[in-house]
């Protein structure tokens, strides 16, 4: 049997579609269509504030903040608070009354970049179970409240989107 260059031609140029055809379908399939590294970011208190949908008191101290993109994007921050201001943190933000319970497993993977993030290690923890941010839908919250003397608390905080 015979073949025309012609019909080797039309061979290798069906050959081709059918291979670009493939790797198209199969980028499509992943879901994935970005090829860029997590990025890990400090952040400053104004960019914990926008990213999580958060109202800060008068007097809150931003003492680490961090954002990753790995499996959705992450935020993780650690703040003082004036004690007289808690109440005024959970009720503008829309936050429930605080639990007693473990701060162990109060993490996530931007908090993992925090040296200093250990709410494990208090004697009287609060937390406030992960809640949806009032005008941010898919921006999920939570709180871990620690007083750190008779008038400050440090509150950490889990988002995520």
């Amino acid at each position: 049997m015979r073949f025309s260059t012609r019909n080797i031609v039309i061979a290798l140029i069906t050959a081709a579609v059918g291979l670009a055809i493939g790797l198209l379908a199969g980028t499509l399939m992943s879901g994935s269509h970005n090829t860029e590294p997590a990025q890990d970011k400090q952040l400053n208190l104004e960019e914990v504030r926008a990213l999580a949908e958060l109202k800060t008191p008068d007097g809150t101290e931003l003492l680490a903040g961090w954002f990753t993109d790995r499996q959705g994007w992450q935020l993780s921050a650690r703040m003082r608070v004036p004690r007289a201001q808690l109440e005024n943190l959970l009720r503008d933000n829309g936050f429930g009354t605080p639990e007693s319970g473990s701060g162990a497993e109060f993490r996530n993977a931007a908090s993992e970049l925090d040296r200093d993030w250990k709410p494990g290690g208090a004697s009287r923890v609060e937390i406030v179970k992960e809640q949806q941010a009032p005008g941010k839908p898919g921006t999920l919250r939570s709180l871990l409240l620690q007083q750190d003397d008779p008038a400050v608390m440090i509150v950490y905080l889990l988002a995520r989107g």
